[in-house]
């Protein structure tokens, strides 16, 4: 199980502050009279929320029979609701939610309109807490709405990371970017520095989720640098935390590695322990995916012997799961399943579906890899029942295949496949995410305008101040006007050429790469394998096609892509070129150590059509021997080399050959993308040689140079 501190860990330390005045508050109390002391006992309260449960019970109840004595329905109505969220905070939601209901009446009654708003975003939360996210939605949304009307900017802040919460739980990702994005435009216009923390640390999450780790990281990075601004210790450990989980999920473990090391430094020296231990327990999950399972487990015991200190018990039940994947990996599956157990035991008590389900999955598959099948059956089952969580139901479907081909279940195993390969596609698809920018446009656009305007409600003496500044800006913006109107029609049409060129270089780069040869051999190759009844390999294949086709589309829109991402659409290509050719192509892809691949940029598909060329012209046209391609990445002080060999026929012979229709513009088209990147790229070069054995072609070199682009 990957761990990724949310908002939830986030707000529940935002009382802790008040601690500090709890000793002052008690003094000042027993020279109070009436009135000051409703207020007093509500700050006592709200101190100890987030130190002791049954001290924040007490004053409440004090709060709430001074309030009735002095028929005061304002704080009768919040003390019910404290007592509400003492009991919320207890996991005790049946009374939590009858204090609430009984506070919203008395604040209906009364026209406390300033309180409806938070109440029931109160029962939300209890909503939330019990997996019933439709209503809980649905009580967000009313708060929302209500707060919006009132110009309550402040329960506006409250309610909208609760709604973007529960849209991303329901996996509706536009929604939730949204209502995140609202909820940093409100925290920024109440100065609230945390509530900027908690709207860009869940920006990130739901990229996160989506799978993209660039804009992810993003907002991560603006968290952690306001973190250092604000100078808060605690907040940048839980910030280095979530780029450590980020980095781990992106295949970045050394980078993880020393996000988490720093996270566990900063936490021990500010004496921090509950990010101490999500530290500890990251750098657990660190070592366990490098097989290092003594250190992993090292890491995980220190963590659980803080955990259990401070008696956290949600991320004991994480770390007893890890502990359980550790045991799992040294093939220890009896002292597996005993963690998992406990893992699973605490789970229940705190009523996390998503993290039962996970529990669920890690016993099934526990008791799979000891072949006990119906056992493994059965939690697999009892998984698919519950889980929300798409990560897991992808998981948990691939392995409900596995033990249904392994009961010797073929209909049922090719069923839970088809199931896998379809949420991993709605998932991970590109068109997915473009989908998801659409909606989110449509989104923006239909609700920004009214909120926003809102928003704008200032004081008269700041409209003022506004029109002036409006004006003084006016007339700036005039005087800038007037002194570029001389350039502008020279710029204009200087811009227009150049979007022309790369426009149609853009077009012509996509035919190259979208082969249609290559596109009708592709789909060829996959009704031959459904033909003759090979549905798994014509799935997997299908899947390699629409991976790679998704790969070319998104890359198209980028300037420049990492070199590892650019190794990896090549290596699909020539996994697909290979799977349709069978033995008569092999390659190999050479990367030394030394090459940055993550840090590096190179322009999208920049090898591509060469390698296509050397398919199509050089090894389809052997008449024997089998055809090789060799690829070699080198990093040297100012450039990056790409070497693409092959031996292939050779370009002369190609020439030769009759019915040659495929015309190759590799080279032409390289070299415009390559002008069109200005003079960054003035020493970019793309050399071709030929090969012989004596005076016999045996294939072509080709040797692309590119400058050195970090991100």
């Amino acid at each position: 199980m990957k761990v990724l501190v949310t908002l939830a860990f986030f707000l529940a330390m935002l009382f802790q502050g008040f601690c500090n005045t709890t000793d002052s508050l008690l003094v000042v109390l027993a020279g109070a009279d009436k009135e000051e002391k409703l207020v007093i006992y509500k700050e006592l309260c709200s101190s100890f929320f987030s130190i002791n449960l049954d001290s924040a019970e007490l004053f409440a109840r004090e709060e709430l029979l001074l309030a009735k004595e002095l028929s005061n329905y304002e704080y009768i109505a919040l003390g019910y609701k404290s007592l509400g969220t003492v009991h919320n905070y207890k996991g005790n939601f049946k009374p939590a939610k009858l204090y609430y209901d009984t506070a919203l009446n008395i604040a209906h009654e009364h026209n406390l309109l300033n309180y409806i708003g938070t109440i029931k975003s109160n029962i939300g939360t209890i909503y939330e807490a019990t997996g019933e996210f439709d209503k809980a939605l649905e009580c967000y949304s009313q708060a929302y709405k209500l707060d919006s009307t009132n110009s309550n900017f402040e329960g506006m802040n409250n309610s909208a990371p609760n709604i973007g919460n529960i849209h991303l739980k329901k996996g509706e990702y536009p929604e939730a970017i949204f209502y995140f994005k609202e909820g940093l435009i409100l925290a920024s216009e109440l100065n609230d520095d945390i509530g900027v923390l908690g709207a860009l640390n869940n920006l990130g999450l739901a990229y996160y989720r989506i799978s993209d780790y660039k804009q992810a990281s993003a907002f991560y990075i603006q968290a952690l640098e306001l973190t250092e601004e604000i100078k808060s210790v605690y907040y940048s450990t839980f910030m280095l935390n979530n780029l450590g989980t980020l980095h781990n999920d992106w295949g970045n473990l050394t980078k993880a590695l020393d996000y988490f090391q720093k996270s566990k430094k900063l936490s021990k020296v500010s004496e921090n322990i509950q990010n101490y231990v999500y530290a500890s327990q990251n750098i657990g999950l660190i070592y366990n995916n490098l097989n290092k399972i003594d250190s992993a487990l090292f890491y995980l015991n220190d963590a659980l012997k803080s955990a259990l200190e401070i008696n956290d018990t949600y991320i004991q039940a994480s770390i007893y799961s890890n502990m359980g994947n550790s045991y799992q990996a040294r093939n220890n599956f009896k002292k597996a399943n005993e963690y998992f157990i406990k893992s699973l035991s605490i789970r229940k008590e705190q009523s996390l579906v998503d993290d039962i389900a996970i529990s669920h999955y890690q016993l099934a598959r526990n008791a799979f890899l000891q072949d006990k099948l119906s056992e493994a059956l059965n939690y697999s089952l009892e998984c698919n029942k519950i889980v929300i969580d798409k990560r897991t139901a992808i998981d948990n479907y691939k392995l409900l295949a596995d033990i249904n081909e392994s009961m010797n279940k073929p209909i049922s195993a090719l069923e839970y496949y088809k199931l896998h390969t379809q949420l991993k596609d709605s998932v991970f698809t590109s068109d997915k995410h473009i989908h998801i920018q659409n909606l989110q446009t449509q989104y923006e656009t239909e609700k920004r305008e009214s909120q926003i305007q809102s928003l704008k409600t200032t004081t008269k003496s700041q409209k003022v101040l506004q029109k002036k500044t409006i004006l003084i800006s006016s007339l700036a913006i005039a005087i800038l006007l007037l002194l570029l109107l001389i350039g502008v029609f020279v710029f204009q049409q200087r811009r227009l050429r150049t979007e022309k060129t790369i426009a149609v270089t853009e077009q012509k780069l996509l035919r190259s790469q979208m082969n249609p040869h290559f596109i009708f051999n592709a789909l060829s190759a996959i009704q031959n394998f459904i033909m003759s009844n090979d549905a798994l390999t014509a799935s997997s294949y299908l899947s390699r096609f629409a991976k790679l086709m998704r790969s070319i589309l998104t890359s198209s829109r980028n300037e420049f892509i990492s070199l590892s991402s650019e190794i990896e659409m090549l290596t699909t290509y020539l996994d697909l070129q290979k799977l349709r050719l069978g033995n008569k192509l092999t390659y190999h892809i050479t990367v030394p150590d030394s090459v940055e691949v993550d840090e590096l940029k190179v322009p999208p598909m920049i090898a591509q059509p060469f390698v296509e060329n050397a398919v199509e012209h050089g090894i389809l046209k052997k008449d024997s021997k089998q055809g090789e391609i060799r690829i070699a990445y080198i990093q040297n002080e100012s450039n990056l080399l790409i070497k693409i060999e092959d031996n292939g026929i050779g370009r002369e012979e190609a020439k030769k050959t009759k019915n040659n229709e495929h015309k190759s513009y590799a080279t032409k088209i390289t070299n415009e993308r390559l002008k069109i990147h200005g003079a960054d790229f003035k020493n970019a070069s793309i050399e071709i040689t030929d090969l012989y054995d004596n005076s016999n072609p045996t294939g072509t070199n080709i040797v692309i140079k590119l400058p050195l682009i970090f991100s």
